[in-house]
């Protein structure tokens, strides 16, 4: 299953903004609108910092990708692209 893959403190953190998620959803219908953002706002953080931790480490092709797009963006500064440009001078047609 999807939870068992993950550490524990994944799955805690998971579990808890899931919770308070739920408990959001429950102070919204009561009318509770500042305590339900506040809530929901909490649910958010918490979800977002456990999937910050997934992947801790920078990938190789990441990195690459932000190589080609850095040159590209000095030779090109309001053009931003993914793919290096390959300059061929024409040549006439024979």
């Amino acid at each position: 299953m999807f939870l068992t893959d993950l550490p524990r403190c994944q799955q805690i953190a998971l579990v808890t903004g899931m919770a308070l998620g739920g408990i959001s959803i429950g102070l919204e219908l009561r009318h509770k609108t500042g305590w339900a953002f506040a809530i929901l706002t909490l649910a958010a953080l918490v979800l977002r910092v456990s999937a910050a931790f997934l992947d801790p480490f920078l990938n190789t092709w990441d990195e690459v990708f932000h190589a080609v797009v850095a040159r590209n963006m000095m030779d090109h500064p309001f053009l931003p692209m993914r793919m290096m440009i390959l300059h061929q001078p024409r040549t006439a047609a024979a």
